[in-house]
């Protein structure tokens, strides 16, 4: 299997994406790191403070962890979301998750990833009105909702979490590009275009000392 991710994380220079695209020579992102899970700066962050939590294990959405680490996925996501609220008043989450192998729902990597970051608007209207919005409650909601289908979008906004039905049309990068408005970077939504390396390098040191 040829993820960008795994390479990075097991310390593959063939396929590492944060040293390839950055130019960056860093072995990875990680900022902390659970059983399960690390946290990381996003290449090609939309502002100070976008995270990912990403699984350790190749997993193709976090619909597809096991029940063992539900517990420290949870764990880990309120903890970055109250470091992120701490240190900016706000927190949004997001993935563009997929249940099948055969593509990346959007997102470009296939490896599960979630979203997090500071964002004082609301983008679940665009979302509501391309696409089939339903209520979750848990991250096990999200597993027993996205059963139902091969591709979704996760949406946490304030104290309300959604699944969004999607296909494989959906446009690249989705909730990014939808984000990159509200942030006034409409044209600087694609990662690979703009990896922002020197914003990413000051996150690595800004949240050194946070976890």
């Amino acid at each position: 299997m040829n993820c960008t991710i795994c390479s990075e994380l097991s310390g593959d220079d063939s396929g590492n994406l944060f040293r390839d695209v950055c130019g960056i020579c860093r072995d990875n992102r990680v900022i902390f790191e659970s059983t399960g899970f690390v946290v990381m700066p996003s290449l090609g962050p939309l502002n100070m403070g976008h995270l990912l939590i990403v699984s350790k294990s190749h997993y193709t959405s976090m619909s597809q962890l096991p029940a063992e680490l539900y517990k420290d996925f949870d764990a880990v996501y309120a903890k970055v979301r109250s470091l992120l609220i701490q240190e900016f008043g706000t927190a949004v989450s997001f993935e563009h998750g997929s249940v099948s192998r055969i593509n990346a729902a959007g997102s470009c990597i296939d490896h599960a990833h979630t979203h997090m970051l500071p964002l004082d608007a609301s983008i679940r209207s665009e979302l509501a009105q391309r696409f089939d919005e339903r209520p979750l409650r848990s991250s096990t909601d999200l597993v027993d909702q996205s059963a139902e289908f091969d591709d979704y979008i996760f949406l946490h906004e304030g104290n309300l979490r959604f699944v969004y039905k999607t296909d494989s049309a959906v446009p690249s990068q989705l909730v990014r590009q939808l984000i990159a408005v509200r942030l006034g970077r409409t044209n600087r939504w694609d990662w690979r275009q703009y990896p922002e390396p020197d914003q990413v390098l000051a996150m690595l040191d800004f949240f050194a000392q946070k976890f």
